[in-house]
């Protein structure tokens, strides 16, 4: 998001940096300049006390009035700009002096010369404190000067940035966010100045007008194509529901089928003792124990005979809600609705289940999902004409989530299908032999309507010290 802060001190720092550098050049050049200046003015100074005393005391010096050159050079040297001044003989002895601070550098060194014969030499060293004070005398005020042209420049500066940048840039970012969030197409940005941000302004507002009208185009194209979606939405989910349909009464001729081979004995059973309690009735051998002991048998077979019905009727109702089941029950219905399948098939089901696992789910549709992966276990044993048929089953749990793995013998899926095994109507079979629906529809039970997950792999394992390969298919579904 523009930073408008940002961009007002960013602007302040360039101008404070760019200040600062003419300023320092510029007061560089000034303080050199008084520098010199003052330089110029001390040596000048010395240079007319030096020449009023080449011109006064030759003549005294030369007629020996010493007490008259220390009064005089004591006159000259009441000048603050005077640190000494010392008169010496030819012969470096000191005829008079006055010393204020006592230097061995002296500034100025002139000889006395009395008709052209040199008869001494005078030393004058000036007051550098003088200097050093006009120096930071100078300094301060180019200080002072730089601090208050850089305060005055900046408020000036501030003023204009603000005006004439900051408050058109807030205008154009707030109509840009109100285009953005309200949709606001109405009101065009106005910047009344005469430079980039007003054609900024005006091409913006060109491009909301064309935007105005893309967005209804846009709007118009949403709404209709919400209507296309819920209509296909609903028209795939009449087609899954048929095709739910479809698969489960497919399978109701093999259940059919299975319920009359389950059905056979117990009523070959039911049949051979109402027959045999006949005979013994018109023989005269009937007695009380007989009578009891055929009427167990045929209760118990009755109660079988019932128990199917229920497994069966259960699982073609299908699950409006959930409930809670232990998973143990739900595999012996499971067992028990294809007994006759797994008899007539040779197929031996091995089962490791803990048989405290409860979960609240959907039990029906669990069946059918396992049924559909028995299924496809028992088309590959035809398939590949496995011997020794064997379809695991096992069931254990951890902190989050019961876990059931479905392990066959039936030699795996093929690689180059089985990251497809999922997909709706794929299938290896022959169209007379299935849809395709099977692991689809148990892939959308066990993922969309139990919040699960299931997962298919080829895996190697060993039973009873024979290795083995089929397919593995692992259903991991939450606890509730």
């Amino acid at each position: 998001m523009l930073n408008l802060k940002s961009i007002s001190s960013k602007l302040n720092l360039i101008l404070f940096i760019t200040v600062i550098t003419v300023l320092s050049v510029s007061s560089v050049i000034t303080y050199n300049e008084y520098n010199t200046k003052i330089q110029k003015e001390l040596d000048n100074e010395v240079n007319r006390i030096n020449e009023r005393l080449e011109l006064i005391l030759p003549s005294v010096i030369w007629n020996l009035q010493i007490k008259l050159v220390d009064e005089i050079i004591k006159t000259e040297a009441k000048s603050d700009i005077i640190d000494s001044i010392i008169v010496k003989d030819i012969d470096s002895s000191i005829l008079a002096s006055v010393i204020k601070n006592d230097k061995n550098n002296y500034n100025k060194i002139s000889n006395i010369f009395y008709e052209d014969e040199k008869i001494s030499i005078i030393y004058i060293n000036f007051n550098k404190n003088r200097l050093q004070e006009s120096k930071e005398y100078i300094i301060k005020s180019l200080i002072v000067k730089v601090i208050l042209i850089l305060f005055i420049l900046q408020v000036i500066f501030s003023f204009f940035v603000n005006k004439f940048i900051i408050n058109n840039i807030t205008r154009l970012k707030l109509g840009i966010i109100s285009i953005a969030k309200n949709k606001n197409f109405e009101d065009d940005i106005q910047i009344n100045t005469n430079d980039e941000l007003h054609y900024l302004a005006l091409e913006f507002n060109k491009m909301k007008d064309k935007l105005k009208s893309s967005w209804e185009e846009l709007n118009n194209l949403n709404k209709n194509l919400e209507i296309k979606v819920d209509d296909e939405v609903y028209k795939n989910n009449e087609i899954q529901k048929q095709l739910f349909k479809s698969e489960k009464m497919a399978s109701m001729g093999e259940m059919i089928a299975n319920i009359a081979h389950q059905w056979r004995q117990p009523l070959s059973v039911i049949s051979v003792l109402a027959t045999g309690l006949k005979l013994r009735q018109e023989m005269g051998m009937v007695t009380t124990k007989f009578i009891d002991e055929t009427c167990d048998n045929i209760n118990t077979n009755t109660q079988y005979l019932s128990k199917t019905i229920d497994d069966f009727k259960n699982f073609l109702k299908g699950d409006k809600s959930k409930s809670e089941f232990y998973l143990k029950d739900q595999i012996n219905s499971f067992l028990n609705i294809i007994k006759s399948s797994a008899n007539q098939n040779n197929i031996q089901i091995i089962t490791n289940i803990d048989s405290l696992i409860k979960i609240n789910s959907f039990e029906s549709e669990l069946t059918q999902c396992i049924i559909n992966i028995y299924n496809n276990s028992k088309d590959a044993f035809i398939e590949h004409e496995v011997k020794n048929k064997l379809f695991i089953i096992n069931i254990n749990k951890n902190e989050d989530e019961v876990v059931i793995t479905l392990q066959d013998n039936g030699g795996g899926i093929p690689l180059d299908v089985i990251a497809k095994i999922f997909e709706p109507y794929f299938t290896t079979k022959h169209q007379s032999q299935g849809t395709g629906l099977g692991l689809h529809m148990t892939y959308n039970i066990i993922v969309e309507r139990m919040s699960g997950n299931i997962e298919a792999i080829n895996k190697e394992f060993i039973y009873e010290n024979v290795e083995y390969k089929g397919a593995c298919f692992t259903i991991s579904l939450p606890f509730n």
